[in-house]
């Protein structure tokens, strides 16, 4: 008798999406709209669903016979839809941008039409006194995030598994044992050999210097100025590997710190047209950002035309709690007179903050 055997597998995916509402006049909401009203305050898709915000100034339900205690947020699910698992989550969002620990969770059950949310999501007193609220508005932020089951037919298995590219492995290993070199670049007293079409292939400034009219073009050895070894070596790497390694620690190096490597790296990057190693170094710095380092990073930002990390700076410090307190200190000083075409970005910044 035939027989068969397949199989399957059930898997549930997570789709997540997130949509931020600013709600600008809070308390002419309060006086404009009846209890049990709400206001449709923003609609966003997530996964292949649209949901609407709704936003309930007055509150949804009349707790302790008080329709002004609370503050109410739900969802409604807009598309043709049934059954759909979701958690729900709403959080306030602080004058930095972030949301805070202030929020509400909930896993439910939608169909179109049907609304599921937090009726007690914040007491408006509360809110009124507290740093959320900042010229009579506030900003929440909604995150969904759907489970879908999926059911996959296991095919019977006809491919190869493929090992990863580990080329740059084997480029690192050629670097570092120097053979066949045919070119090397000499840095305050260091020699670094390297490969003439490597090094050409991965700059067009040195693809320049080595095959160009300049006499580096003939040279066996050529002496790179204004630039520390260890950062050069950072840099030869990643012309090799694609990566950016982590600073040696042999007894050649003296430890360098990752983000000041990544600084000077973002000036040899933009010397010698190294994109994709100034956007690593740019993405290392933008998530190391803080009160004690924004303005250097300002300023090495612009002058080596890291567009994303200077509004990451600008947004910073014109968004910050730190704004009026760092106005007043020598730093600023220093910086308006030194730099005062970046200054005047950044009061663009700030006076465009304060319109939205």
């Amino acid at each position: 008798m035939a027989s068969s055997f397949t199989t399957s597998v059930l898997q549930i995916k997570e789709i997540s999406g997130t949509h931020r509402v600013k709600i600008c006049g809070e308390s002419l909401t309060t006086d404009c709209f009846d209890f049990g009203r709400s206001i449709q305050c923003g609609t966003f898709t997530v996964g292949k669903y649209q949901w609407a915000i709704l936003y309930y100034p007055r509150g949804r339900v009349d707790y302790f016979n008080d329709p002004d205690k609370w503050i109410s947020f739900y969802v409604e699910l807009l598309s043709e839809a049934k059954d759909v698992s979701a958690f729900l989550n709403f959080s306030l969002v602080d004058q930095n941008g972030i949301a805070s620990h202030h929020n509400k969770q909930t896993l439910s059950n939608y169909s179109t039409g049907s609304q599921n949310g937090f009726t007690d999501f914040v007491e408006k007193s509360w809110l009124k006194n507290s740093d959320f609220m900042k010229d009579d508005s506030f900003t929440i932020e909604c995150n969904l995030k759907i489970l879908e089951p999926s059911v996959e037919e296991v095919k019977k298995n006809s491919s190869i598994s493929v090992p990863p590219s580990d080329m740059h492995k084997h480029l690192h290993h050629l670097l570092l044992s120097g053979e066949g070199a045919d070119i090397s670049f000499k840095v305050k007293g260091e020699t670094f050999p390297a490969h003439r079409n490597i090094i050409a292939s991965r700059s067009s400034v040195f693809r320049a210097e080595l095959f160009g009219s300049m006499s580096e073009s003939k040279a066996k050895c050529i002496e790179i100025q204004d630039m520390e070894p260890q950062i050069f070596k950072a840099m030869l790497q990643f012309i090799y590997t694609d990566m950016l390694l982590p600073p040696s620690d042999d007894h050649n190096d003296q430890g360098v710190d990752e983000d000041i490597l990544a600084q000077y790296l973002i000036v040899a990057a933009d010397r010698y047209a190294l994109d994709r190693l100034k956007f690593i170094c740019e993405d290392r710095l933008a998530k190391k950002i803080s009160a004690e380092n924004v303005v250097t990073t300002l300023v090495l930002a612009a002058q080596h035309n890291c567009q994303q990390l200077k509004e990451i700076c600008l947004d910073y410090i014109s968004s910050s709690k730190i704004l009026h307190s760092f106005t007043e200190t020598d730093v600023f000083a220093s910086f308006v007179v030194s730099y005062p075409s970046i200054y005047k970005e950044l009061l663009e910044k700030v006076d465009s903050n304060r319109r939205t």
